[in-house]
């Protein structure tokens, strides 16, 4: 009894290191629907970070970007930034994404080589490309699992339609709405 319960405090040790701050729920992943036909020229430009769950790498961070571009051959380079008011500047993180989906599926890689270049998933549940963006990300660790999740949007101050848009496609798709944080954009320098 006592090495059982020694091997679920290490499970539970080992899954909350590696999810460091993200969701952590029991149960396995939710059943999502990833966005099929992605069309990754029509995503390249400026995403404004409108929401998230919490994740430690984005730490007080605000008047947070991502920037993406068509780096050729299949390969999307990825500029994310967000000010530290700590520090008083930006944070800047680049590095790639490539497309991991079958027949179209809007799944992707991504990699930063200055965080060691470990390749993360990135889901994108639905875009309309001109207005909103839903991102999720799970993992299943036996009886846990860890998400992920952001709404970005084209303008850093959406509309409430644009809002209403995104939190539909989550709903629908069993990603709670509760973990998510407003990210701040105002007084951006």
């Amino acid at each position: 009894m006592r090495s059982s319960a020694l091997f679920i405090l290490v499970v539970l040790a080992t899954v909350a290191s590696q999810a460091s701050a993200q969701r952590l729920s029991f149960g396995r992943c939710p059943k999502v629907k990833i966005m099929p036909n992605f069309q990754p020229q029509l995503y390249l430009g400026n995403w404004y970070e409108y929401k998230k769950y919490f994740a430690i790498f984005q730490l007080g961070g605000t008047c947070t970007v991502a920037n993406y571009a068509d780096n050729g051959h299949g390969v999307i380079g990825v500029v994310n930034k967000q000010y530290n008011p700590l520090l008083s500047r930006y944070n800047t993180i680049v590095g790639t994404a490539t497309q991991k989906g079958e027949h179209g599926e809007a799944k992707l890689g991504v990699k930063f080589p200055s965080a060691g270049n470990i390749e993360s998933p990135y889901w994108i549940l639905d875009t309309d490309y001109v207005s909103y963006s839903v991102v999720f990300t799970c993992n299943d660790f036996g009886l846990f699992n860890y998400q992920f999740a952001w709404v970005l949007t084209r303008e850093p101050f959406p509309s409430d339609g644009t809002i209403r848009a995104a939190d539909y496609v989550l709903k629908a798709n069993g990603v709670s709405l509760e973990p998510f944080s407003k990210t701040s954009h105002k007084n951006c320098p």
